[in-house]
């Protein structure tokens, strides 16, 4: 039951002032007449006066006291939710993984769980046609169908709150857009919103608490010359400084090392490794503290696998910054058999898997000083400035695809690729004239392809990569579905687009994408900076539904039931003091 007017309420205080009549009370006293013969009556009167006496309370004070109330809670505009036709109510959900902070003084309770009890209540409390979305990187609808109140642990089974942030904004947007203009929308949430939600639509709800935490922030792994180079960084997100123990597996250690690791509030140490080439997974871990998932990390092997790169190049002149620069990189090695990518002086077919290079000289060559135009797009031109660059090119040069470079209207550099996914790059280019052979463009040129083309080989692009992003695996032939292993969940089937199959990274922990033939694994880390402060989570409610008319609870008065008992109560006051007067009389 609601009230429409409960300032009304404050009418029971005429209760008080009701009790007070029949406290003060009169009390007779004795006067010595001489005679009785001319007083009217001559029994002791019992109403009014100013002398305090022990309270009376006949009946007529309980029914006067009953009429108060009914009449002041009347007039409060009592009425009941009318629970006949469910509303329509969309609740997005927070999957971020702040989400998974342990409660203060519960270690097994969390920020998800309070929240989780709090909406069932709220479906249990009201009559809804729920609908649930998951609030992550990319927001999502759980199910297709409306939830009621028994299928709301379908929906909570699948909130696992792993993504690495949450777009809350996009969330309601599209829980507005789907929901209509009369559905309800409940925020839950960990944290305020960033200003109070208007117009009676959107309720948000924060169960969060600002904790100490500690994390890693970043990992990598990475293939160098001598090895492989393990980064690991730790912050401290709190306001005090904090003490943490960081143990390591792995790698070229036989047993856990563990060390103590002090920080100041606030601070961050980064931790170096030097691993050998054929080391195994390494881990590293932090003690527990109030948000989990952020204390560990697994990082895997480096790809080592060099690039098979043939040089059937008739230009020594050409031949030699070529070599140079792909031993600078260090991801080659030169092979006549079985390439990966072919560069060659002269035109030729595409054969196998194998990418091409076509270094193409031309004819009455000019020297281009610039400006040049780079297409900052494309995966060869990161990091090139080619400033100060003298390159020599032909304007007659037959030059197809898609420019990289150009130089006013003459392409330098082109790019094409074919139904089966290989590349043909086309240069023009003339040595004897140019200088970008002996600067660090030209490397840098190469090691961009060396890359660009190690990410299209069979297997995963990167090994250790962050949660929520997406990795792509190369596949060595085209089938119409992969199995992909998920920690902790059941497999799933995705379906490649060609030889090439995008994977979610959105659970923490080791995935493995298993073919017949070949399997593949990488390794996902929640290395967010930004989620792991729990500096800004707070708790409280903000938005108020039945601040709209459209959103606000359909109720039905019941203040008449109130007056039409007032009434009877009013009756029957009158009945006892008509059989009093009755009685005094005889």
């Amino acid at each position: 039951m609601v009230f429409t007017s409960p300032w009304m309420l404050l009418g029971l205080l005429a209760l008080p002032a009701l009790a007070a009549v029949y406290w003060l009370r009169s009390r007779s006293r004795s006067v010595v007449v001489s005679s009785l013969a001319f007083w009217s009556d001559q029994r002791r009167p019992r109403q009014g006066g100013r002398i305090l006496e022990r309270m009376q309370t006949p009946l007529t004070f309980f029914l006067e006291a009953l009429i108060l109330a009914l009449l002041a809670t009347a007039a409060a505009g009592p009425a009941r939710i009318d629970r006949e036709v469910a509303r329509p109510l969309v609740v997005v959900l927070d999957d971020s993984y702040s989400m998974r902070a342990k409660l203060e003084g519960d270690a097994r309770a969390s920020v998800r769980d309070a929240a989780q009890a709090a909406v069932a209540e709220e479906l249990r409390r009201g009559n809804y046609a729920a609908r649930f979305l998951l609030a992550g990187a990319a927001p999502r609808f759980v199910g297709q169908s409306l939830y009621g109140v028994g299928d709301a642990d379908e929906a909570f089974a699948q909130w696992s709150c792993e993504s690495p942030w949450a777009d809350l904004s996009r969330a309601i947007a599209l829980a507005a857009e789907v929901g209509g203009p009369q559905s309800r929308i409940l925020v839950v949430s960990d944290r305020a919103p960033v200003g109070p939600p208007a117009g009676g639509q959107v309720e948000w709800w924060a169960f969060g608490r600002k904790l100490p935490n500690v994390a890693f922030t970043a990992a990598t792994r990475s293939a160098t010359a001598q090895g492989e180079r393990v980064l690991l960084e730790v912050a401290n997100l709190s306001d005090s400084p904090v003490s943490t123990t960081l143990t390591v597996e792995g790698g070229e250690s036989a047993s856990p090392t563990a060390s103590t690791v002090a920080l100041k509030a606030g601070a961050a140490r980064q931790f170096f490794f030097n691993l050998p080439t054929d080391a195994t997974t390494l881990s590293a871990r932090l003690q527990d503290d109030a948000l989990e998932i952020d204390n560990a990390v697994v990082l895997l092997p480096a790809s080592t696998r060099p690039l098979r790169v043939a040089l059937p190049l008739r230009d020594a002149r050409l031949r030699a910054p070529i070599v140079r620069a792909l031993n600078a990189a260090g991801q080659a090695v030169v092979v006549d058999q079985r390439p990966d990518l072919v560069i060659d002086d002269d035109p030729g077919a595409m054969e196998g898997e194998a990418w091409r290079l076509e270094i193409l000289a031309g004819k009455a060559a000019a020297a281009y000083t610039g400006p040049f135009v780079i297409d900052r797009g494309h995966e060869l031109a990161q990091g090139l400035s080619l400033d100060s660059a003298i390159w020599s090119a032909s304007p007659e040069a037959k030059i197809s695809g898609l420019p990289v470079i150009t130089a006013g209207n003459v392409t330098l550099l082109a790019d094409r690729e074919d139904a089966s996914g290989r590349h043909l790059l086309q240069m023009n280019f003339a040595a004897d004239a140019s200088n970008i052979q002996d600067m660090p463009d030209w490397p840098i040129l190469l090691a961009n392809l060396l890359q660009w083309r190690r990410t299209a080989l069979p297997g995963v692009a990167e090994a250790n990569v962050r949660l929520g992003q997406t990795v792509p695996v190369r596949l060595d032939r085209a089938v119409k579905e992969v199995a992909v292993a998920i920690p902790h969940l059941p497999a799933i089937n995705i379906e490649p687009r060609g030889r090439r199959v995008d994977v979610p990274a959105d659970h923490v922990g080791l995935h493995a994408v298993e073919l017949p033939d070949a399997a593949y694994q990488f390794s996902v880390n929640a290395v967010s900076r930004d989620e792991s402060d729990l500096a800004a989570c707070c708790a409280g409610r903000w938005g108020e539904w039945n601040e709209s008319q459209v959103h606000c609870d359909r109720t039905v008065s019941i203040g008449w039931i109130l007056l039409l008992a007032a009434i009877v109560v009013l009756a029957a006051h009158q009945a006892v003091i008509a059989a009093r007067r009755k009685g005094v009389g005889t």
